[in-house]
């Protein structure tokens, strides 16, 4: 395949724009998003530490299952948020998760949303690579808004 071609592949996946080109409502997503999980941890932490008013683990629980459950569904949609999910480390946040063995909920939610930040990470690598074997110039790294497939949000749809 041609070089150009290639470099089409890797715009239609919805990769290759710098991330001055994210849209505003994936902006707005990612702010939403951010205060959420900040929202979930700050009261994780208060609960640990026994503070009066914290969330009670049922609470917590809910907090985590959603979380896992708005990543995996936003993800595949607004495929520019990976990097908001690897900046703050969320990863290591997900993969916690899944020794929550007394939350088979939380665990199911944060393994699919594990699974399509996998899914995610590839296909930007797959094309940055296509693209550059080509002869292409690589696009920028920044990732912009699609309609990803996003396989989990098919298999767990709420």
């Amino acid at each position: 395949s041609s070089a150009g071609s290639g470099t089409s592949m890797y715009h239609a996946a919805g990769f290759g724009t710098a991330n001055v080109d994210v849209s505003a409502s994936t902006r707005r997503l990612a702010k939403e998003l951010e205060e959420f999980v900040e929202r979930g941890l700050e009261g994780a932490l208060a609960a640990e530490r026994g503070e009066p008013g914290a969330p009670s683990e049922e609470a917590i629980a809910d907090l985590q299952l959603q979380t896992a459950r708005r990543l995996r569904q936003l993800l595949p949609a607004h495929r520019d948020l990976l990097h908001l999910v690897q900046e703050r480390d969320w990863i290591p946040l997900l993969l916690g998760w899944l020794n929550l063995h007394d939350q088979p909920a939380v665990q199911l939610e944060a393994l699919l949303a594990l699974t399509n930040i996998t899914e995610l990470s590839a296909q930007q690598l797959y094309y940055q690579h296509t693209s550059s074997s080509n002869g292409a110039p690589v696009p920028g790294t920044g990732l912009m808004s699609g309609n990803g497939s996003g396989v989990t949000s098919q298999v767990a749809s709420d």
